[in-house]
């Protein structure tokens, strides 16, 4: 019984992108996303803490009914591009390798 294992792709196959054209190829720069990313964090964190009365940080004006749950969903929003941009970039580089 004779048993071989497929071989990786030769490196000459291999196409490499240098940093500027993945910068131009993606449009907008990771930085912003990160931060979209850290800001929604930071008003999930919040809307917690309002949900569950553990702070006050909110002014009398915008205490309305459920405010925690809407900071929340803000939070969640405000995450959903770099999830997107991160899964995009995954799909990209598995279908690059493509065993």
């Amino acid at each position: 019984m004779n048993m071989t294992i497929d071989r990786l792709p030769e490196e000459k196959n291999l196409k490499t992108e240098s940093p500027a054209e993945i910068d131009q190829s993606t449009g907008v720069k990771p930085a912003v996303f990160m931060l979209l990313d850290l800001l929604g964090v930071f008003f999930i964190f919040w809307g917690l803490g309002e949900q569950f009365d553990r702070l006050d940080w909110l002014p009398a004006s915008l205490s309305i009914n459920h405010i925690g749950l809407i900071m929340i969903l803000l939070g969640f929003v405000l995450t959903l591009p770099f999830l997107t941009w991160v899964l995009k970039s995954v799909s990209k580089l598995l279908h690059k390798i493509s065993i």
